[in-house]
């Protein structure tokens, strides 16, 4: 996923966004940011602690994050195949990673855009964060997969939301409430089931 959504077209005639991407592309950007947050001293602990901690960077950062945007996605990097450990083990497990890494990727990055879009707190934003990894009786291995790539899809996503211009951002919610319509908002206030609505109305248009 060469592009972040800010560098993509904002078409505010047709209230409409041209980025699309796959699953796979979501993952790959993900892992990179994944393998970053894991190597950076910035922040200690659980990848799950380190990405609130990263949350908490960017809202006090504001838009112009550059610094920190550096940490989470560099400039030139190789990619970074974090379930490739899985094909030692049988493709049937490789296979089985690659499809929970694709759903988590993409569930946490869509929370984590129209999140950051809104400008939400990091407090609110961190209520979403994966804390413990699910249990998957099948493929053990596989909630720690789900936890680790959710979490960074969040963070990646949260940050990409929070660099969006503000007209920018009105392409974005025209376009979301365009798809389905005006989406509830308790008291005027977004709340959880607002974002996980918005979420999935952003999925059903930007990624394949």
């Amino acid at each position: 996923m060469g592009n972040r959504l800010k560098d993509a077209f904002f078409d505010p005639a047709n209230h409409s966004i041209h980025w699309v991407h796959t699953a796979a592309e979501i993952v790959e950007a993900v892992e990179v940011t994944l393998s970053m947050i894991a190597a950076s001293g910035t922040a200690t602990g659980p990848i799950a602690i380190r990405v609130g901690h990263f949350l908490h960077m960017l809202e006090s950062m504001g838009p112009d994050a550059g610094p920190l945007y550096g940490v989470l996605w560099p400039a030139a990097i190789g990619v970074v195949a974090m379930i490739g450990e899985f094909v030692a083990i049988g493709m049937g497990y490789y296979e089985a990673a690659e499809i929970i890494a694709e759903q988590a990727s993409v569930r946490g990055y869509s929370y984590g855009v129209v999140m950051g879009a809104m400008r939400e707190q990091a407090s609110m934003t961190k209520s979403f964060i994966m804390q413990h990894a699910p249990r998957n009786d099948f493929f053990p291995a596989g909630g720690k997969v789900e936890q680790d790539h959710f979490n960074a899809a969040l963070l990646r996503g949260y940050a990409e939301g929070r660099e969006l211009s503000s007209d920018q951002t009105a392409v974005l919610w025209d376009e979301l409430i365009r798809a389905g319509g005006t989406i509830f908002t308790p008291d005027g206030k977004p709340d959880r089931n607002f974002y996980i609505d918005a979420a999935a109305r952003f999925r059903s248009l930007h990624i394949l």
